[in-house]
């Protein structure tokens, strides 16, 4: 059974929520794996945004549900949902832009000390932007949350850390 460690406005049935973001983004199978064993390690700990039934935010969760779990596994009364508003479909998906953009940069110090205080298995559950954070802890370094990739542009440093990739 997935543990529900969150609350939201309302309960759904995964069978309810509907996707709303159809190809946007893709969840190659690293990472998917990533969500999987985040969500049997520290259960549903987000709730879904929606739209009506239309997911506006928790879409590779979902996938991550319908794929790598058994409907038995869900919970009985649903997983947790916020509902967002908007005037029409136009409105809704402008929000869901807004939802899934990232704003914040993560200070590499300061993340370093969060990790240092956390169970080094969290790399196996967590995805960080390639290049984006150099751990220079011994036990958490970059490659063990996300490895390079052909596509890396050499010669690119970090202003912050001063990290290459």
């Amino acid at each position: 059974m997935i543990c529900i460690t969150c609350q939201g406005a309302d309960k759904k049935s995964i069978s309810e929520l509907e996707d709303f973001q159809g190809t946007l983004k893709n969840l190659d199978p690293k990472n998917a794996e990533k969500l999987e064993k985040s969500i049997r390690k520290y259960g549903f700990t987000a709730p879904f945004f929606v739209w009506g039934n239309k997911l506006l935010d928790g879409h590779q969760r979902l996938k991550v549900l319908k794929t790598r779990f058994k409907p038995e596994e869900y919970p009985e009364n649903g997983f947790p949902v916020v509902y967002v508003d908007a005037e029409d479909e136009y409105q809704a998906r402008e929000k869901l832009l807004h939802i899934t953009s990232q704003y914040g940069e993560f200070d590499v110090e300061e993340l370093e000390a969060w990790i240092s205080d956390i169970d080094a298995d969290i790399a196996e559950t967590l995805r960080l932007v390639d290049g984006e954070v150099a751990l220079g802890s011994k036990d958490l370094a970059m490659s063990d949350f996300d490895e390079a990739t052909d596509d890396d542009k050499p010669g690119t440093v970090c202003p912050k850390c001063g990290f290459e990739w």
